[in-house]
């Protein structure tokens, strides 16, 4: 919960109440892409794992278990860190977006540009939970741009957020379940 208040803090401190306007109430629309877009990031998960022979069911992360406690334990703690995450991955891409807005850039290619390193910058953060630099940058990154996407089509993170936890956790029960 730490993690999650400092993130909130800090995004207070610099947008003011403008923070807010990330979080909009959740329609039947956003029910709809949070199933599309949930496929989508397995799609992009199983599509790294065949490209790269790398996993998100990495033995180095942490969060994998097959002790049930632990994993439930894991699960309510997943409601805030990821939270967390979606705000240190949102951000980013608002800023660069932000970025090239003021620069008059062509918003496509500002948008493109702006989920590529968004989402780059997100899987360097994740280096530690699979085992090195590469290794992070690659289980992450493409599974990040399509919870960035989500967010790019309703401008709502509890929407990129909800995939992003259904997905985690599922990796988290089949794991429990089966490796």
């Amino acid at each position: 919960m730490l993690y999650l208040l400092i993130n909130i803090g800090g995004l207070e401190w610099a947008a003011k109440d403008n923070w807010k306007l990330l979080f909009k109430k959740l329609t039947w629309k956003d029910a709809k892409i949070i199933v599309v877009f949930t496929i989508l990031a397995w799609v992009a998960a199983i599509v790294n794992a065949l490209l790269f022979g790398s996993s998100v069911t990495s033995t180095a992360n942490p969060a994998l278990t097959h002790d049930v406690s632990t994993f439930f334990i894991h699960g309510f703690e997943s409601i805030f860190q990821l939270m967390g995450e979606e705000l240190i991955a949102i951000v980013p891409f608002l800023a660069l977006v932000s970025l090239g807005k003021y620069l008059k850039l062509n918003d496509s290619w500002t948008t493109l540009i702006a989920v590529v390193l968004s989402s780059t910058i997100f899987g360097m953060a994740h280096t530690w939970t699979y085992g090195g630099v590469v290794q992070g940058i690659i289980n992450t990154s493409l599974t990040r741009v399509v919870l960035t996407n989500a967010y790019v089509r309703t401008k709502n993170i509890w929407v990129s957020y909800i995939i992003h936890y259904i997905f985690d956790m599922s990796i988290f029960t089949l794991y429990l379940l089966f490796f």
